[in-house]
């Protein structure tokens, strides 16, 4: 990097050839200029702050969230998404004392200025994400558990867009809302000379030293789509409202999810008006719509037998209340399906949500649960193998159509899924016909005995 500095001589000694310097003015305006950052969270919601669930502003400046930067130094070159991450790399900033903050402090490349002569002018490109994870730099993975959220990062050499590889967990309760950030307001001011072009909602690329005291301004969006899913029981109407009765009870065995990811990349080369770009998890191709099945944990058609068998059978995703675990002995016997809607999935906050990648494919959701009703009188037994009684299986698939039309999930959105299991008692109706007094009457001859 060269620097230009004008130096003034005010008196020379000609005889013996010395320069006597009297003063050393600057005039390339070499300050150094430590790069600040600020953070806002697009469409925040209130509900929970931290790393897992929905990310808020609060969240954002927790001191175990926070965001990680990317930033590529490519000196005279624009951005062409080849170079590497060689000024920052997954650079932790955090908020404290009303300021963010990150450690080592880097300082803008100081070539340029007009008062200066150079060659060149630096250029330095941002990327961002939250919530911050750590990781091994040279292999990019978590440094912790990876199994799902986010569960790596593009490693320090390989040069191109950082991608941050996500895996989907259905558990309200461990999801994270992965966010990606861009400018907030747009950059067009620089030291002199050379103006900055971002635009909002745009990734700063190619930025040259901004003014004494300006900051890098981030704002951060949702780059996943959020799906609340909440289910109940309709019996004999349209909407829940009718106790199931006493002796019946519907259990889930599974819910399947077509038209969503489990795993991807995302590019942090996003821009708001294009939407977050999904990659492949290898970050190579579009991400693939898969069929996602959250089940029950049922075993070998034997749910609920006590022993090694039953140590087995946990739920896996669904909510435990929803779920047959046990005999129907058992003081604790799960519910089931009620007219009291809960979540479908292991959450006591019926609004809960879990957090899944969107594609281009129309939203699929199938449905497959069982209505038991005890009947000591059948020779059949339920799904605890103990108890006598009837089991219907039922499955029951539906395309999502909002308008009449199928929909796809989007990005930042937010959405509620009402399920309700219609069930239709079944009815008896009886009556009874008056004898038909009109009829003639008919003398029938029999023999008579003697007396």
């Amino acid at each position: 990097m060269k620097k230009s500095i004008t130096i003034l001589a005010v008196a020379a000694m000609v005889a013996s050839c010395n320069v006597n310097i009297d003063s050393v003015e600057e005039t390339g305006k070499m300050t150094e200029q430590a790069i600040s950052f600020s953070a806002y969270l697009n469409r925040g919601v209130t509900s929970k702050a931290g790393a897992a669930g929905e990310l808020t502003t609060a969240g954002l400046q927790a001191a175990t969230a926070g965001f990680g930067v990317f930033a590529y130094y490519t000196a005279d070159e624009p951005y062409t998404g080849v170079a590497g991450p060689s000024f920052m790399y997954n650079e932790k900033v955090t908020y404290s004392g009303g300021n963010w903050i990150y450690e080592p402090v880097k300082y803008w490349p100081n070539e340029f200025g007009a008062a200066a002569g150079s060659d060149e002018i630096d250029r330095l490109t941002f990327f961002t994400y939250a919530p911050y994870v750590e990781v091994t730099p040279s292999n990019g993975m978590v440094t912790g558990d990876n199994a799902s959220g986010i569960a790596a990062l593009s490693r320090n050499s390989v040069g191109g867009d950082p991608l941050v590889k996500y895996i989907v967990n259905m558990d309200p309760g461990s999801g994270v809302d992965l966010c990606w950030g861009v400018s907030k307001s747009g950059l067009t001011a620089s030291v002199d000379g050379n103006n900055n072009h971002v635009a909002a909602g745009a990734p700063y690329i190619d930025v040259v030293k901004t003014k004494l005291g300006d900051k890098i301004e981030f704002d951060f969006h949702h780059a996943l789509s959020a799906l609340n899913v909440q289910i109940d029981a309709a019996v004999d109407a349209t909407t829940a409202g009718t106790d199931v009765d006493a002796n019946t009870r519907i259990f889930v065995r599974s819910v399947s999810f077509e038209g969503l990811a489990t795993k991807g990349a995302l590019n942090l080369n996003s821009t708001v008006a294009a939407g977050p770009l999904w990659t492949d998890f290898s970050g190579t191709g579009a991400p693939l719509a898969e069929v996602l099945t959250v089940y029950d944990g049922r075993r070998d058609s034997k749910e609920g037998v006590e022993g090694a068998e039953a140590r087995n059978e946990t739920p896996t995703g669904l909510n435990p209340v929803l779920v047959q675990s046990k005999p129907y002995s058992s003081a604790d016997l799960s519910v089931g399906v009620t007219k009291t809607v809960v979540n479908l999935f292991n959450s006591t906050t019926a609004t809960a949500s879990v957090f899944v990648i969107p594609t281009s494919e129309p939203l699929k959701v199938t449905i497959v649960y069982d209505v038991e009703t005890r009947d000591d009188k059948l020779s059949t037994l339920l799904s605890d193998g103990v108890t006598h009684g009837s089991t219907v299986e039922n499955s029951i698939s539906k395309t999502i159509q909002m308008g009449g039309t199928d929909f796809t999930l989007e990005a930042g959105k937010k959405y509620t899924i009402a399920m309700h299991i219609g069930l239709t008692s079944v009815k008896f109706d009886a009556s009874v016909s008056n004898w038909d007094d009109s009829a003639a009457n008919t003398n029938l001859d029999v023999p008579q005995n003697a007396n």
